[in-house]
């Protein structure tokens, strides 16, 4: 007989800061704009707990040779997160973007 018992805890808490992308379709009107959006999800706390137990073991019964596995399973995780997906100001405030030249710029 073998037992074999394997345990996993994981934590995870982090941030994640905003990130922008494309929202919706690109404008009707001239087939080139879109208006950017914004994403986040400052908050993500998660707790993971694994563990798997095995049992095997050889044996012969009546001169013929066997194998057996038993065993046990379990997974449990809790996660906890906040965030935010839309448009966060009304479109006179967001950057439109023309999808077929795209400017990079950083503020200042």
């Amino acid at each position: 007989m073998h037992l074999k018992h394997r345990f996993h805890y994981y934590n995870l808490d982090y941030q994640i800061n905003n990130s922008s992308f494309f929202a919706g379709p690109v404008n009707p009107a001239n087939n080139r704009t879109t208006t950017r959006s914004v994403t986040t999800r400052p908050i993500d706390v998660t707790d993971t707990y694994a563990t798997s137990i095995d049992l095997t073991g050889k044996f012969n019964v009546l001169g013929t040779q066997h194998q057996a596995l038993a065993g046990f399973d379990y997974f449990w995780e809790k996660a906890e997160s906040q965030g935010f997906a839309g448009n966060p100001a009304p479109a006179a405030y967001r950057p439109v973007v023309d999808i077929f030249n795209l400017v990079c710029y950083h503020a200042t």
